[in-house]
């Protein structure tokens, strides 16, 4: 199996029944004005992370 495959597996597999164990964000590290994270994507949140630094937003 690839890692390609792999990865597509894993996501998945957390995707159908997430998983809050992998969830790296427990909490929205920052305040911004009118940001509102829905609780469903939190709960789906596995830690991708962004190429984006949070005082660039």
């Amino acid at each position: 199996m690839t890692y390609l495959e792999t990865t597509a597996e894993f996501y998945s597999e957390v995707a159908q029944t997430p998983q809050v164990g992998l969830c790296c964000v427990q909490s929205s590290p920052l305040q911004l004005p009118g940001l509102k994270i829905p609780p469903l994507m939190a709960e789906m949140n596995y830690g991708c992370g962004t190429t984006v630094h949070p005082t660039e937003l």
